[in-house]
């Protein structure tokens, strides 16, 4: 009887290696994917430019007395 619980341990403890290898993998794998698409990594060289306009101001301006409850009229 002690040497079948001597292999379920063994089996047990090799299982939750292989399990900790796959999770470290995995982990590296997010990690990697995390930081190159930080760091612009494999990204389109496309140059974008905010542009920001007279009337994307007059939209949040009349917007914000509405929210409150404050009538133009």
């Amino acid at each position: 009887m002690a040497k079948g619980k001597k292999k379920y341990g063994a089996v047990i403890a090799v299982l939750l290696v292989i399990l900790l290898l796959l999770l470290g993998g995995l982990g590296y794998k997010v990690y990697t994917a995390a930081r190159n698409d930080i760091n612009g990594v494999k990204q389109a060289k496309t140059a974008y430019t905010l542009v920001i306009e007279k009337a994307d101001f007059e939209i949040e301006v009349t917007f914000i007395p509405c929210i409150s409850g404050i009538s133009w009229s």
